[in-house]
């Protein structure tokens, strides 16, 4: 995974960003641009201390759903909060 995410952080480094919007939109369907930017929000929203289901209501998402990236935010939470405003 290291070196999947690496080729990846290279190729973003040197785009400027209309590049980046281009170049994410021919790797990414509408449905998988949908679903990261749904993941940052809910990590945000979490880090926000928003309910979980208020945040399920307001993306129109499972309960189950938010559960689960909220486990993920529990273990991850330090490095999680560096990054998110």
């Amino acid at each position: 995974m290291k070196k999947d995410l690496e080729k990846i952080i290279n190729i973003l480094w040197w785009l400027n960003n209309k590049d980046r919007g281009d170049f994410l939109k021919v790797l990414f369907t509408e449905r998988e641009i949908k679903e990261f930017s749904n993941r940052i929000e809910i990590l945000t929203d979490l880090k926000n201390w928003e309910t979980q289901r208020v945040i399920s209501k307001k993306l129109w998402i499972s309960v189950t759903t938010v559960t689960r990236w909220n486990k993920h935010y529990q273990k991850n939470k330090e490095l999680i909060d560096k990054y998110l405003i």
